[in-house]
C-alpha cells in the first residue's frame, strides 16, 4: 500500500505539475486524504467497539472515495478516469444516509446496523448499477446525463429528509438527557446541532454550485467550506464518547418492579402503575439514595440505578416522575445540593473551594453546580455560604 501511494504521487508530480500547484486541487487533495486519516484514527481508537466510531469511520471512507473518483488530477495520470463514470453517483447517495446513521448511533440506545438500516443504502446500490449500465450503453433514456440529473435530484431530497430526521433525533436526545442522566457534560451533543446546521447550509451551497456552474471563485469557496466541514465532523467525532454504550444495554436485567409484577405489565408502565407498587419502588429508591449515596458519582445514570435495584429503568423513571414530580436528573441533583449545603455549613470544610465541593458532591463542573444550586435554593453557593456565616456569627 505505501509503495502504491508513492507511485501515485510520483506520477502526479511528473505528469501534472500544474495541478499540484493549483489551490483548488490542494483543497480537493485534502478532501481525499484528511477523511482517510480520521477513518484510520476512528478504526484504531481506544474505544474500538464503539458503533458510533465505526459508523463515522465508514462515512469518512466513503467521503474520501467520492472525492477520489471526482478528482481528474488523480485519475487521468493514472489512466483510471473511467471509474468516475461507473461509481460517482452511487457514492454520492451513500453520504446522506451515513450522516443520519451516525446521528442515530449517538442518540439511540442499543443502535445496531441491521437489515433495516441497510435499506438506507438501497438508492445508492440502485444508482451504482444504473451508473454502470449508462456508462456502457450511452443511448436512449439510460445515459450518464440522465443518471446525473436523477441522482442529484434524489440527493437533494435526501438532504431535506435526513436533515429533518437528524433534528428529530437530537431533540429526542435532549429530552432523554433529563430522564436518563444526572449530567450533561460531553453528552448534550450541542456540536451535532451545529453540524446539522452546517450540513443544511453546505448542502444548499452544493445545490447552488450544481446549478450555476463551477466558476473558479465559487468552487474554491465551496471546497474550502467542505474541508472545514469534514474537519469539524472528524475533530468532534474523535472527541465524542459513546453515550449509550454497551454496558448500559446489560443493565436491563429485570422487568419486575416487585416480586409479583409480571413481565407483561412492562407495557402498562406508561399508562399507569398501581399506587402500592409505586410506593414500594419509591421506598427502594430512597433507601438506595440514603444508604449508598449514588448521587456522589458524577457519571451516574439511570442505567446504574437499574442495575443496582434489578429493576427496569422505565419503571424507575416513571415512579420518580409520579411520586416526586421531577425527572431523574432533577431528583439526583436535589440530593447533591443537599449534600453540598452540609459542606458549605460545616467548619471542617472551610478550606474547600466552591469548585472542590461541586466535584465532591457529584457535579462535573462549577458552572453546572452553580446553576443547580441556584435552581434549588434561589441563590449561589457563595451567597449561601456568606449567609450561613453571618447567621452563625450573630
Amino acid at each position: 500500500m505505501p509503495a502504491l501511494f508513492v507511485s501515485c504521487c510520483v506520477k502526479l508530480i511528473i505528469f501534472t505539475p500544474d495541478y499540484m500547484f493549483s489551490f483548488i486541487h490542494i483543497l480537493h487533495f485534502l478532501l481525499i486524504f484528511q477523511p482517510l486519516i480520521y477513518a484510520l484514527q476512528l478504526f484504531t481508537y481506544e474505544n474500538t467497539n464503539s458503533r458510533a466510531n465505526r459508523t463515522l469511520a465508514f462515512l469518512m471512507v466513503f467521503v474520501s472515495l467520492f472525492y477520489f473518483v471526482t478528482a481528474p488530477f488523480f485519475l487521468e495520470p493514472l489512466g483510471i478516469e473511467v471509474i468516475n463514470n461507473y461509481t460517482v453517483y452511487g457514492l454520492l447517495l451513500t453520504i446522506n444516509p451515513f450522516y443520519y446513521l451516525y446521528t442515530r448511533s449517538l442518540t439511540v440506545e442499543g443502535f445496531a446496523f441491521d437489515k433495516k438500516q441497510a435499506l438506507h443504502f438501497l438508492p445508492a446500490a440502485v444508482f451504482l448499477i444504473l451508473n454502470v449500465i449508462a456508462a456502457s450503453v450511452q443511448e436512449g433514456l439510460m445515459t450518464v446525463h440522465s443518471i446525473r440529473i436523477a441522482s442529484t435530484t434524489l440527493y437533494n431530497l435526501q438532504v431535506i429528509v435526513y436533515a429533518i430526521l437528524m433534528l428529530v433525533l437530537l431533540r429526542k436526545h435532549s429530552t432523554n438527557l433529563k430522564y436518563y442522566f444526572s449530567f450533561t457534560e460531553d453528552i448534550n451533543l450541542n456540536w451535532m446541532k451545529v453540524f446539522v446546521g452546517m450540513y443544511i447550509i453546505i448542502s444548499s451551497l452544493d445545490l447552488l454550485v450544481f446549478y450555476i456552474g463551477n466558476s473558479g471563485g465559487v468552487q474554491i469557496f465551496y471546497y474550502a467550506m467542505m474541508v472545514f466541514f469534514f474537519n469539524f465532523l472528524g475533530y468532534f467525532g474523535l472527541r465524542q464518547k459513546d453515550i449509550y454504550d454497551s454496558k448500559h444495554a446489560q443493565t436491563e436485567i429485570s422487568t419486575e418492579v416487585v416480586e409479583d409484577v409480571a413481565p407483561a405489565e412492562v407495557q402498562e408502565v406508561k399508562s399507569g402503575m398501581p399506587e402500592a407498587k409505586k410506593e414500594l419502588l419509591m421506598e427502594s429508591i430512597l433507601k438506595l439514595m440514603e444508604k449508598e449515596k449514588p448521587y456522589m458519582d458524577p457519571k451516574l445514570t439511570i442505567f446504574e440505578f437499574s442495575k443496582a435495584l434489578d429493576i427496569n429503568k422505565t419503571y424507575i423513571s416513571k415512579v420518580i416522575n409520579d411520586q416526586m414530580n421531577e425527572n431523574f436528573s432533577s431528583f439526583i441533583n436535589r440530593y447533591r445540593i443537599e449534600e453540598a449545603k452540609k459542606y458549605l455549613k460545616a467548619a471542617e470544610y472551610e478550606n474547600y473551594t466552591i469548585e472542590g465541593i461541586a466535584h465532591t458532591v457529584g457535579f462535573n463542573s462549577k458552572a453546572s453546580f452553580n446553576n443547580a444550586f441556584k435552581k434549588f435554593t434561589g441563590m449561589t453557593p457563595s451567597a449561601f455560604k456568606q449567609q450561613d456565616d453571618s447567621q452563625s456569627g450573630s
